[in-house]
């Protein structure tokens, strides 16, 4: 763009990501021994977290690239109501899970 002095400068370049959403299922939703998650888009390894409402970590587990499902055991963890956070390198989802 030249200005009416004939100056110009250059626009700042903005990076624009078309890669797909990861998409994160949790089945069953009220479980008391195991998960099984699903995932659908998974470009780079996924860190699941299990998180109770203090923000205290509960479980971990890592899914490499190119798994489409993992099964989570849950039986030690105590009942109550759970954030389960699916975090990739440049993606954050995050889904409650109820533990009976």
């Amino acid at each position: 763009m030249v200005d009416k002095d004939d100056k110009f400068e250059y626009s700042q370049v903005v990076k624009v990501n078309f890669s797909k959403q990861l998409v994160v299922r949790i089945s069953p939703n009220h479980a008391s021994t195991e998960i099984s998650i699903s995932i659908e888009n998974i470009n780079y390894p996924v860190t699941i977290q299990v998180v109770d409402f203090n923000g205290k970590l509960v479980k971990q587990q890592l899914i490499t690239q190119g798994a489409q499902a993992a099964k989570l055991d849950i039986s030690r963890i105590a009942k109550g109501l759970y954030t389960v956070k699916n975090i990739s390198t440049n993606q954050v989802a995050a889904q409650k899970l109820l533990i009976q």
